[in-house]
């Protein structure tokens, strides 16, 4: 089975909430979630009450992970992060209908969060 690679940019602003989708490129294809990793563009400091939760869904709200936040430990710009896969079976399966997304939601003030995500798939048969 072919493995797809692909690659998302997300920039999000204290105070706010942002996602990046992605999903297979048409409805008769379906991809199983093999990894995610984050690569933060710019550093952001742990901070107790400043701080973003990152975390990643299958659809609308189908946890894959469980959410990380900068609260105790921050991003390091250009270290990669791998998020840990918390779900399994056919929750790791990524359709146009039900396509994987990755969001941040920043609490408080301070620096944005300003990340590139990439996300490795494998294409299943239909």
């Amino acid at each position: 089975m072919e493995r797809v690679l692909k690659q998302g940019s997300l920039t999000v602003a204290a105070g706010t909430a942002g996602r990046v989708y992605f999903a297979p490129p048409d409805a008769t294809r379906r991809w199983k979630l093999l990894s995610v990793n984050e690569i933060p563009r710019a550093a952001s400091a742990a901070n107790a009450t400043n701080y973003a939760t990152r975390a990643l869904f299958k659809g609308a709200s189908t946890a894959l992970n469980t959410a990380v936040t900068t609260e105790s430990t921050g991003l390091t710009q250009g270290t990669p992060v791998n998020a840990t896969l918390t779900a399994v079976g056919t929750d790791l399966e990524i359709t146009q209908a039900a396509p994987m997304s990755y969001r941040v939601t920043h609490t408080g003030s301070g620096v944005a969060v300003d990340v590139e995500v990439q996300a490795e798939f494998e294409e299943q048969r239909v």
